[in-house]
């Protein structure tokens, strides 16, 4: 998986956590390493650069995250132009 699927996979999952919780919460690294299979320090990793770019809030050791409004946009961007395909 490129740098960009892995990232885009992880939005994903944190969208899911969002729209299928009635109370959704922060994911840790780990679930979302197994969800996707890669790993954990391969989610940490990108975890850092899209919390940098504002599509995700994850707490200092990028352990923690849920997804941004700018994130869900994001998101549906990547559906819209797929679909457009």
């Amino acid at each position: 998986m490129t740098v960009l699927e892995i990232q885009k996979n992880i939005l994903q999952v944190l969208a899911d956590n969002i729209h299928n919780n009635l109370s959704p919460d922060v994911m840790d690294s780990d679930t979302i390493a197994r969800c996707l299979s890669v790993r954990q320090e391969t989610v940490a990793e990108a975890l850092k650069v899209m919390n940098d770019t504002g599509v995700v809030v994850t707490n200092i050791e990028n352990r923690y995250s849920i997804i941004t409004g700018e994130g869900l946009k994001c998101l549906q961007r990547s559906s819209d132009a797929q679909e457009s395909v």
